[in-house]
């Protein structure tokens, strides 16, 4: 195969491989241009979760993990594979950044705040990790300990928080001490990662001033919502009495946050790490802050329990030591992904690497605006490609992902179908520019819209493999491997550019050829 020098990665996020049935999205929609690729171009199947992506075994595959083995090239450990771990070996018990919290409210006679998503999803927390926070907690003798769970609803069954809650409630009464749940809303309010400010200051406002609707118990609160046909993501912010009062996080008092994933944790936390003119009229003061991984880069008060180790040497790194010219295009609730992941926990652009964002809808549920930004992000790239500047451009289509964790079929199949439109707008361009073409995928969603176990909406990710499509003008000849995963997209594509990979992308090319 002729190297090329120019190539176009193009990202279908939550698109995986399902059973061509009546729930998959993907599979219903209408979209000829995907399956024109199928038919016409080399293709393979790639693994895009578990310990195929460094997760802990069954694990879902989640956007953050699937740009971050796609852009490493290798197999990158996840934290929740090392949180595990060292709950297992005692080390977690051990870790200074809990130390620091615990201490603080020791010495200043206070409370500890547990604050995060009460989820066995695994893609952005594990109950398990704050079962270990309360083991701890309970092994120092802190006295007061109050827990603040988000509820799920979108990497779980919509209506699964009420059992969280009661677990939650049953692991409060072993540890024999008066350990409470203080608040609890959903991860819409508490969540946000798409600027919507005022879901961050209501969350906000009921951690720090009891705002926010009063109930009894957390069961209570959870049930009110459900009466009212309302999912666990999007229940409302909701403050738990005990015997009227409220445990709202005050003066000397320490928090810790832990969620490992952090993109989603940056807004709410920053209300608390920034300065004080920023935290809507707040006076806290004298609160020590610990979060389980960094959940911003620069300088903060906050103790950091788990560091990212560096990635060195990605896709994107290589491409500015080799001065090629990279142009990122994707929507706000993908950006992060686009860069910050793909770049292995860089935020900041290599040399000679630009990116363009296009803004999200503004909706409460995304299945309201199903086409997404997709018609932007494809204008701006067919400017890029028609400009031939940039060697190599990548972009995501989030319509499957977002659309999929809403649950409804109808809008995600519509909305895959404008992203197919679209797609094809861009290839066939790409193609006549001469650039090489991979269309692929970061995990599953879309193609398992419904669980038939349960009788419910699916809107979480799936165990599923993802394709791989190479698609180029001289396609003869091209063999592609079987068997591989995510990380093996980086050294193909350093391939098809005529550049070696570096040693520590430890996975090989798809080109068969070359072995």
């Amino acid at each position: 195969m002729p190297k090329q020098q120019k190539l176009l990665l193009i990202i279908l996020d939550g698109f995986g491989i399902g059973p061509t049935n009546e729930h998959n999205a993907i599979y219903l929609a209408h979209t000829p241009f995907y399956d024109s690729l199928i038919r016409e171009y080399p293709h393979t199947d790639l693994h895009a979760s578990g310990t195929f992506v460094g997760a802990i075994p069954g694990q879902i595959g989640t956007s953050e993990v699937g740009h971050m083995n796609i852009g490493a090239g290798r197999v990158v450990l996840q934290d929740i594979a090392r949180i595990n771990h060292e709950i297992q070996s005692g080390e977690f018990f051990l870790n200074p950044a809990f130390f620091d919290a615990i201490e603080h409210v020791q010495k200043h006679n206070s409370s500890l705040h547990l604050i995060g998503l009460a989820s066995t999803g695994g893609v952005h927390s594990h109950l398990l990790h704050l079962y270990a926070l309360l083991r701890l907690a309970r092994g120092q003798n802190v006295p007061h300990v109050f827990i603040h769970p988000f509820l799920d609803g979108r990497d779980t069954p919509p209506k699964s928080g009420r059992s969280f809650i009661r677990d939650i409630e049953q692991e409060l009464a072993k540890t024999g001490a008066e350990y409470k749940i203080a608040t609890l809303m959903g991860r819409f309010f508490a969540m946000d990662r798409n600027n919507n400010a005022e879901r961050s200051r209501a969350a906000f406002q009921a951690l720090v001033k009891g705002e926010g609707m009063k109930f009894r118990s957390a069961e209570q609160a959870v049930q009110h919502f459900y009466d009212q046909v309302i999912t666990d993501e999007f229940i409302e912010p909701c403050v738990i009495l005990d015997r009227e009062h409220t445990h709202c996080i005050s003066d000397n008092d320490a928090v810790i946050f832990f969620n490992f994933r952090a993109d989603r944790m940056r807004q709410l936390s920053s209300l608390f790490l920034n300065a004080p003119e920023k935290n809507e009229g707040s006076t806290l003061k004298n609160v020590h802050i610990t979060s389980m991984t960094a959940y911003v880069n620069e300088a903060t008060n906050a103790s950091v329990a788990y560091f990212d180790a560096e990635i060195k040497n990605t896709l994107s790194e290589v491409l500015s030591q080799y001065s090629l010219a990279q142009y990122k295009i994707a929507e706000t609730e993908k950006y992060a992904h686009l860069t910050y992941f793909l770049n292995g926990g860089k935020e900041e652009p290599y040399a000679r690497e630009e990116r363009f964002m296009a803004q999200s809808p503004r909706v409460k549920h995304f299945d309201e605006t199903p086409f997404m930004a997709s018609g932007a992000i494809s204008e701006e790239a067919i400017r890029k490609i028609e400009s031939v500047d940039f060697p190599f451009i990548a972009i995501n289509y989030c319509n499957a992902d977002m659309i999929g964790h809403t649950g409804n079929l109808p809008a995600a199949m519509k909305g895959i179908a404008y992203m197919d439109a679209c797609m094809e707008r861009v290839v066939r361009c790409a193609l006549r520019k001469e650039y090489t073409v991979i269309v692929t995928a970061d995990h599953g969603n879309a193609e398992v819209m419904y669980d038939v176990a349960s009788n419910t909406i699916q809107p979480a990710h799936t165990l599923n493999q993802v394709p791989f499509i190479l698609a180029a003008q001289n396609k003869e000849g091209i063999t592609l491997s079987r068997g591989g995963s995510l990380g093996n997209i980086a050294p193909t594509i350093l391939e098809i550019l005529g550049i070696e990979k570096p040693r520590e992308m430890t996975c090989e090319s798809l080109l068969a050829h070359a072995r």
